[in-house]
């Protein structure tokens, strides 16, 4: 009997510690699953539209954000064809879900430039926080390209009136003058090229206020997004960005909404930073936030989930997170 009574608690000792391995494997299943206090919007570009039905069958999101590349709607010049674009938004509002749109020109500008005398400049990716990148020597039109930016003033025009008919439209981004991704208010090269093409800060701000009021005067009662930076070149200067913001909220009042597309959880990201000051104000963030890399990608769930609690604290009207991320239950889940 004193065997059998050793041998009984023995197992109810084994089935004890399993038991308890299950609830603390099951605890932090539920906690890398961040839930946002915020409205969040997942970012869905036109290379991955297979995910575009996944993320709006979301319930807990806001809508979608939907990034398309200039050289996919204007193969041929004076040919844009604007239909997969407009056929997502059509697709968002029947879900309910609201959209935030952006033309990306910058690398995704079409090849037919060149021939227009359009001037490039070059450099090289450093990182890889959304495509593999890293090194890779690059070249776009450079922002200030007076050729250039008519040339995406005239798509931008013709695209605009399209989006009348829509009542999910969130907000519209004014693109145009960067070299990387076409979105945000930086250059990122080497001091020669801003030598070698003739850069001022006058030119910079001047060519990003002048597509601020091309989507102005197209969309008069839609919310228009520019995303601050504070890298020109080698150096970091904020006070260009800041110069820029101010002259937009002149320009746009209350309809305008700055962003930052470089958003994590650490601890620099604080108004104390030159980047990060560019929108919190007094532990709050004035504007909108975007995760500032695809956290899957290198399965980084404690990242993911810092992200989303700095969010939380933070406050910014809302929260873009990448679709890898957004359809991976261990990364964001509907509660």
């Amino acid at each position: 009997m004193q065997s059998a009574s050793s041998t009984f608690r023995f197992i109810s000792g084994l089935l004890f510690c399993f038991a308890t391995i299950l609830i603390v494997l099951s605890s932090g299943s539920s906690e890398a699953a961040s839930p946002s206090e915020r409205p969040v919007y997942v970012i869905v570009r036109n290379n991955e539209l297979n995910l575009l039905p996944k993320a709006l069958s979301l319930s807990c999101v806001e809508g979608v954000t939907i990034y398309w590349s200039w050289r996919s709607i204007e193969k041929v010049k004076d040919q844009p064809d604007f239909n997969g674009l407009i056929d997502a938004v059509k697709e968002a509002q029947a879900a309910g879900k609201k959209v935030n749109i952006a033309i990306l020109p910058g690398l995704w500008s079409p090849n037919w430039l060149s021939a227009q005398g359009v001037k490039y400049m070059n450099w090289s990716h450093t990182d890889n926080y959304v495509d593999n990148v890293n090194g890779k020597p690059s070249s776009a039109p450079v922002p200030w390209d007076a050729t250039y930016l008519a040339n995406f003033t005239a798509l931008i025009r013709k695209f605009l009136p399209a989006l009348a008919p829509f009542k999910n439209i969130n907000s519209v981004a004014v693109t145009g003058p960067s070299n990387t991704n076409g979105l945000e208010a930086a250059v990122i090269s080497a001091d020669e090229q801003l030598r070698a093409h003739n850069y001022s800060d006058k030119s910079f701000i001047s060519a990003w206020l002048e597509m601020a009021k091309t989507f102005s005067q197209d969309l008069p009662d839609t919310t228009l997004t520019v995303a601050l930076h504070e890298q020109i070149g080698s150096a970091k200067r904020p006070a260009v960005s800041r110069e820029l913001s101010r002259e937009l909220r002149e320009l746009l009042g209350e309809r305008y909404v700055p962003m930052l597309l470089g958003f994590e959880g650490k601890g620099w990201f604080n108004e104390r930073n030159g980047y990060a000051g560019l929108i919190i104000n007094r532990g709050q963030a004035q504007g909108a936030l975007q995760a500032i890399k695809i956290y899957s990608k290198s399965n980084d769930v404690s990242g993911f989930r810092s992200m989303v609690q700095r969010s939380n604290s933070l406050r910014p009207r809302w929260l873009e997170i990448w679709a890898a991320d957004a359809l991976d239950k261990q990364y964001f889940q509907c509660q």
